[in-house]
């Protein structure tokens, strides 16, 4: 099916900065004498949702306000140093993808966060819109449905790599490619690649 328009989710869908949010928590994990270690599949089992949220689900039994606090400002610095490694394909591709349709980002993360990775690629010249939780603080579904109205798509999809990608399509009443290169699992995904590049190849 040729789309006119797509919406990208960013982790596990465009890059894959989960390795450098690990070592940037452990770091505050270890300063604060909290015994625990966390590797960066444990960050893309969360991958997807809030940044609190992800934080209470791996750290429950230190969880606060001040935790969260500390690793945020830490994978801040981390991110900003290091960044993530965008997946096979996305830096040479974009460019092209979008000549020939309007690109839009849809994400979980904080402001900061999105910001950064524009700044690291930039690729922000090559989408018309983006939004995420840092930004509008609305739940996925409603970021999508928000774009689609504001830019009157008329034939779009959301490209994401969890259920919580799934139901948030399914949500602003739209399909849902699977990215199924990333971080998660769909139910019942119009379209499966295992690739950046195959998806690409299959949406030009």
């Amino acid at each position: 099916m040729k789309y006119d328009s797509l919406i990208f989710d960013l982790d596990g869908t465009l890059w894959d900065a989960c390795p450098t949010t690990a070592d940037s928590w452990n770091s505050k994990l270890k300063e604060l004498n909290i015994p625990v270690v966390l590797s960066a599949d444990d960050i893309r089992s969360v991958a997807g949702k809030p940044n609190a949220l992800c934080i209470e689900i791996l750290l429950s039994k230190y969880y606060g306000p001040q935790l969260v606090a500390d690793l945020t400002i830490a994978e801040q610095h981390a991110i900003r140093e290091k960044g993530g490694d965008l997946y096979a394909g996305v830096a040479e591709k974009i460019p092209a993808l979008a000549a020939t349709h309007k690109l839009f980002i849809v994400s979980n993360c904080p402001d900061w966060y999105l910001k950064l990775f524009f700044e690291r690629f930039q690729l922000h010249k090559h989408f018309t819109d983006w939004d995420c939780v840092g930004t509008s603080g609305l739940p996925k579904y409603q970021m999508i449905q928000n774009l689609i109205d504001n830019h009157q798509l008329q034939n779009t999809v959301y490209i994401g790599d969890t259920l919580g990608d799934e139901e948030a399509a399914q949500g602003a009443k739209i399909p849902f490619i699977h990215a199924a290169y990333g971080f998660g699992t769909a139910k019942n995904p119009k379209e499966t690649y295992n690739s950046f590049e195959e998806l690409v190849t299959n949406l030009s």
